[in-house]
């Protein structure tokens, strides 16, 4: 039976490193493993379209790369004037996350914002912008609240002994007083780090790596920025609880990070910044650091509720179902 859409182009992004070899690698990989949203929502909407056609550009042409079928999903790295002439009007629905372009007028145009306070340039041009809210409704004009989802089987925690009490994973710009506090509370427990690579310096376009560690305490190992996300997956399933940061609130939902603590069976402690909106970051999910000595007495039972949630209501397969009604709404117009 013929499916409603024929073609879907997910644009995720540009690579303008002037090496770009390592980072298209290492999306790659991710994009075989199913490991972040982007892969894993484009697996899902598999059911919706007879063909769904994942890219990177780049600004030169010599770094295009040919495409590669794996999921059934079509991957490729193409040079970006030719994603601007071709591949955004050659489909039924052109879909675009970060970089900031001109929505093609045939397809069904749908712009990715982290959060409804970030929306990009003629933004009215867009049929739909998405943010990541807890329900799937139109917030105002063509600004759309979207679940955003993730693969349940990657993040699936596996049966390995606990080697850490907490782990924390964040980037630079992140308030870690809480996790200095509960290291100097806990200085018999040990804590995990994974993030904290140095400030992305927007001139260099790349992260500067810092001159000491974040945390630098005994109880702490620093791991460093892992970009791979079964080394990043390795960390939680050897650890007991997780611990959310935030850049004092000022953050879309869901928090990448806290959604994958849900997904490996982590049940997390959050700062007093948190936001708390009933959908992600519930009782069934975290709580309060303060609560700290609560959670370590019952990190397994905590652990296995906030799994089990989260199978249910952060799948890539729930993401899907809402990009889609999603579209409906925005074809009816």
């Amino acid at each position: 039976m013929a499916k409603e859409f024929k073609r879907l182009v997910f644009h995720k992004g540009s690579c303008g490193k002037k090496i770009p070899g390592p980072r298209l690698d290492r999306d790659f990989l991710n994009f075989q493993n199913i490991s972040n949203w982007p892969s894993s929502l484009m697996v899902s909407l598999k059911k919706y379209f007879d063909e769904i056609i994942y890219l990177i550009s780049v600004p030169n042409r010599r770094d295009a790369r040919s495409s590669v079928i794996e999921h059934g999903v079509k991957y490729e790295v193409v040079y970006k004037e030719d994603l601007t002439s071709k591949w955004m009007h050659d489909c039924d629905v052109f879909f675009n996350r970060a970089v900031t372009l001109v929505p093609p007028e045939n397809p069904v145009s749908i712009y990715y914002s982290s959060s409804s306070v970030i929306v990009p340039e003629g933004s009215s041009n867009w049929d739909a912008v998405l943010t990541t809210c807890r329900t799937c409704t139109e917030i105002n004009n063509n600004i759309y609240s979207w679940i955003k989802g993730e693969n349940s089987d990657f993040w699936c925690p596996e049966h390995i002994e606990k080697e850490f009490d907490f782990v924390v994973v964040g980037r630079w710009h992140k308030d870690i007083k809480c996790v200095i506090e509960l290291a100097k509370k806990y200085p018999q427990m040990k804590i995990a780090s994974v993030g904290w690579g140095g400030k992305y310096n927007i001139e260099k376009r790349m992260f500067e790596m810092p001159e000491k560690p974040a945390f630098n305490l005994p109880n702490i190992t620093e791991f460093g920025r892992l970009s791979d996300h079964g080394k990043v997956r390795d960390v939680l399933n050897r650890s007991k609880i997780g611990i959310a940061v935030t850049a004092r609130g000022a953050e879309g939902f869901p928090m990448q990070t806290q959604m994958e603590y849900s997904m490996t069976g982590l049940y997390f402690v959050y700062d007093r910044f948190m936001l708390q909106d009933g959908y992600y970051v519930n009782n069934t999910t975290g709580s309060i650091f303060y609560d700290s000595d609560k959670v370590l007495k019952n990190w397994e039972e905590l652990g296995r509720g906030a799994r089990e949630y989260a199978v249910r209501n952060f799948s890539s397969e729930v993401s899907a179902s809402c990009f889609m009604k999603i579209i409906s709404s925005v074809r009816k117009k």
